[in-house]
């Protein structure tokens, strides 16, 4: 029951955003791209660890007439608003000579429309709350999803074992949530902080500033390395008195340009500091190698949303085709639990073989189970999911077969699929093997058949016994 619930969950959930995930899957590979670019532009600085805002600050002043504000942006620039020969200017500098780079030109109109389609999807406000709500929701499905892998592969100790899968979408999607659960799980969170702090969700709370008088604490700016700097105003005027506004990225203090000692100080709240990791993590526009784990868990993203809507399609779509078998007036039964859709696959399989043997056949899943008037023969082909457990559609069938009576004596054959790989190995068909033995309204046809990783040569040996059996009945 609770697999079930996790299952059904991982469903609806993957279903309800698979097209918002896919635009910001899309969108996300574009952006990562643009951060990787952006990282090998000249004005990304790598050594700002080490370079303290003094020595900016001086280096500046002897390039330029006057300096007005210092940006240390997410991506590594350094920016500068001052006086230079051609006027005044917002240009890039090397921090360790303060030599100009370039001018600071506007960003590429192609980048802005997918950023903005990406937090927005061009819908301002309302886009962005949907955003968010998707944002969390993939955080919601990273942790279903690796719930029910775990589940799959048999306990977490099987987690990192060699995958054993013939299923080429399903091999895909279980391989990616191995390897991106907890990109994924981060970009998820992360996506829904920002949103969140967008809309001042957690900044309600009063600041915690502290005032100081002057001379009783001073600031020593060799200490200030650019790597925690996000940015300096500079004072108005050379009164004494005047202050510098320095933004770090925990605090904000302001200092007197005469002695540099501390007018006041603010420490961020925590939801700050969370709001600046979550732009660093969501974004890596700081990090080359961020950027790169980013722009590959939106590829993989995509390749999760294909995968999984493929794997859905082979099962779900069967449940929307009507039955047109009469299994009323049926004299053989074929009984199907699949969960991907390769048992079904073999279920349509013995169905031809048998009505080229003209026998009355009738097909469905384990979960239709109800009456059959005229059966005589009841054939059961089922694989095994997770942890030993039914399909999604043979999961009502324990509760059917107990409630229902046949009113004729019945045989029964169990063909097993699974997979030696999992620890259960067709665990589900000893279960129903063990309903239809203690049951005495049913007797065995032919003993449990377990088939390995679909071998087609197995099944056909399976089908031959089935067809003669039936022959000499």
């Amino acid at each position: 029951m609770i697999s079930r619930i996790w299952r059904n969950t991982h469903f609806l959930l993957a279903i309800s955003i698979s097209l918002f995930l896919i635009i910001a899957s899309i969108s996300g590979v574009i952006l990562g791209i643009e951060a990787l670019i952006d990282q090998t532009k000249p004005q990304a600085i790598y050594s700002l660890e080490s370079q303290s805002l003094k020595a900016t600050m001086e280096a500046l002043e002897d390039q330029f007439e006057d300096v007005y504000e210092i940006v240390v942006t997410e991506k590594k620039f350094v920016v500068v608003q001052g006086i230079t020969s051609n006027g005044f200017e917002t240009f890039y500098v090397d921090p360790r000579t303060g030599i100009k780079i370039k001018n600071v030109s506007p960003s590429n109109p192609f980048f802005n429309h997918v950023r903005s389609l990406h937090r927005s999807l061009f819908l301002k406000k309302t886009g962005r709350i949907l955003v968010g709500i998707v944002a969390f929701l993939l955080f919601l499905l990273s942790i279903t999803g690796v719930i029910l892998l775990v589940k799959r592969l048999g306990g977490v100790m099987h987690f990192f074992l060699p995958l054993k899968e013939n299923n080429k979408y399903r091999k895909v999607h279980i391989t990616l949530g191995k390897w991106f659960f907890i990109p994924l799980l981060i970009i998820g969170i992360s996506g829904a902080y920002l949103v969140i702090e967008r809309f001042d969700g957690f900044s309600k709370k009063e600041s915690n500033i502290k005032k100081y008088e002057a001379g009783e604490k001073k600031l020593n700016l060799n200490t200030l390395y650019l790597s925690d700097i996000k940015r300096v105003s500079y004072p108005f005027s050379n009164l004494k008195n005047d202050t510098y506004t320095i933004e770090l990225k925990k605090r904000k203090v302001s200092i007197r340009q005469g002695d540099l000692s501390l007018v006041d100080e603010e420490i961020f709240h925590v939801h700050q500091i969370l709001k600046n990791w979550s732009y660093y993590i969501h974004t890596g526009e700081s990090n080359v190698f961020i950027a790169f784990i980013l722009t590959l868990s939106s590829l993989a993203l995509i390749f999760f949303v294909i995968s999984g809507l493929k794997i859905s399609s082979q099962t779900s779509w069967n449940l929307l085709t009507p039955n047109s078998n009469n299994n009323k007036e049926a004299h053989i039964i074929i009984l199907y639990g699949s969960e991907t859709g390769n048992s079904f696959e073999f279920a349509k399989k013995l169905t031809k073989a048998l009505r080229r043997e003209k026998h009355s056949v009738g097909l469905t899943s384990l979960n239709n189970y109800c009456v059959f008037p005229k059966a005589k023969k009841l054939l059961v082909l089922t694989s095994t999911y997770g942890d030993g457990e039914a399909p999604f559609n043979a999961n009502d069938f324990e509760r059917l077969f107990a409630d229902l009576v046949q009113p004729y004596p019945i045989d029964y054959s169990i063909l097993g699929f699974g997979s030696k790989s999992y620890p259960k190995y067709c665990q589900f068909a000893i279960t129903l093997e063990t309903l239809f033995k203690k049951n005495l309204n049913f007797n065995e046809l032919t003993p449990l058949f377990k088939i390995n990783n679909q071998s087609e040569t197995d099944y056909l040996i399976w089908e031959k016994t089935i067809i003669n059996k039936l022959k000499t009945s």
